[in-house]
């Protein structure tokens, strides 16, 4: 019997482990990361997730390069490494890193060989260099174009651009605007994790209470957690507000009084934080909810890429109110979405008081769907080698 076709995913990835050592990596990342491999599995094939993750801890012993077993279809391989409490010691450090991951790819990939990158700009020479000498088929997951979000030198966004343009046909992308603005062929869009709650979730609206939700980050920059809060002055009493997610340092004690603010004002308690939530915590928070916020801002930074915790509220059957980013708005899951004509509390809460929650068809047989349409193009993908 032949054995199931392994893919190589490229990215930076960990996993918690209690009383190991911590390396660097973003939750939200791995959890694409994560979603995208249990997509291959279902796909027949077997995962090796190869991450460049370096320690956190300044502190940390030198370890070896380390083959974790996630189950027994996927494999995690770490870097050797070691903390580093000074700035030259860490980029030697990086450096090091980048060098194993180059010999890694170069010892353990076949020629031709299609494998799967998680779009970094720290490893970008690595994968040139290795595709160059291996000849190897890339298919690029690109999350965002990081030069047009974040402060860059000139000459890096010049080196990301021509990286994007290297390998944009035949990626997957995150959103239509960022295939549009990419000028990608044959892209794969993938907004993020499809997966749904497959227990039993109550109506939504039914009750004499209609219980909202924000989830996410809170600062004045993007400002949404404040606008969910200004909103309530134009809703009735039965609507009350829950906030969880971290809040920028800066912006604590203006966000409390925010709070306190408004709820001495409604005189009752129309909004409330609680704060930080776990796994366990939020998934009950996201079935006892009626409905959920998205007020986003339009510019740059939301222009193509799709806020991830939509997925997460449809995944529960929870209706969703949000401004028109343009990447939701071009998205397949705009029809389940009700949105508001302006960035303004007024406009937000007009919105919200137009969903109808007796007509809603249940979000989670469309996400179902979605799930099963991205198998079979990331599968058809890899199967066209070159494409």
């Amino acid at each position: 019997m032949n054995e199931n076709p392994k893919i190589k995913y490229i990215g930076y990835y960990d996993i918690f482990k209690e009383k190991a050592l911590k390396r660097n990596y973003s939750m939200a990342a791995t959890k694409k990361m994560d979603y995208i491999t249990e997509s291959l599995l279902l796909s027949g094939f077997k995962v090796e997730i190869i991450s460049a993750s370096e320690y956190v801890d300044p502190d940390a012993p030198f370890t070896s390069q380390q083959q974790v077993k996630l189950s027994d279809d996927v494999e995690l391989i770490l870097p050797p490494n070691f903390g580093a409490k000074r700035k030259w010691i860490r980029f030697v450090r990086h450096h090091i890193t980048l060098l194993w991951l180059l010999v890694y790819l170069l010892k353990n990939c076949k020629k031709y060989e299609t494998i799967l990158v998680y779009h970094s700009c720290s490893y970008m020479a690595v994968i040139n260099l290795a595709k160059c000498l291996k000849k190897l088929d890339v298919i690029l997951e690109i999350e965002e174009q990081y030069g047009m979000v974040w402060k860059s030198f000139e000459n890096q966004k010049e080196q990301e651009k021509k990286y994007l343009k290297k390998y944009r046909n035949g990626c997957i992308v995150v959103s239509e605007v960022l295939e549009e603005m990419l000028e990608a062929k044959n892209a794969i869009v993938s907004y993020g994790n499809y997966s749904v709650y497959q227990g039993t979730i109550a109506p939504k609206g039914i009750g004499d209470t209609i219980n909202m939700i924000y989830t996410g980050s809170i600062d004045t920059v993007k400002g949404s957690a404040f606008m969910a809060i200004e909103l309530m002055e134009f809703l009735p009493a039965n609507y009350v507000l829950t906030i969880t997610g971290y809040i920028a340092r800066d912006d604590r004690e203006l966000f409390y009084s925010s709070i306190e603010s408004m709820n001495k004002k409604l005189k009752r308690n129309a909004v409330n934080y609680r704060g930080v939530l776990n796994d366990d915590e939020y998934s009950n928070l996201l079935k006892s909810a009626d409905m959920a916020l998205n007020p986003q801002k339009e510019g740059e930074f939301g222009q193509y890429l799709f806020p991830s915790k939509l997925l997460v509220y449809l995944s529960y059957n929870i209706p969703v109110v949000s401004t028109k980013g343009e990447s939701i708005v071009k998205s397949k899951v705009a029809p389940l979405i009700k949105f508001a004509e302006e960035f303004s509390p007024m406009s937000m809460a007009k919105a919200i008081l137009s969903v109808d929650f007796k007509s809603r068809v249940d979000s989670r047989l469309f996400l179902e769907q979605m799930s099963v349409d991205f198998r079979k193009q990331l599968k058809k993908r890899i199967q066209n080698v070159g494409s």
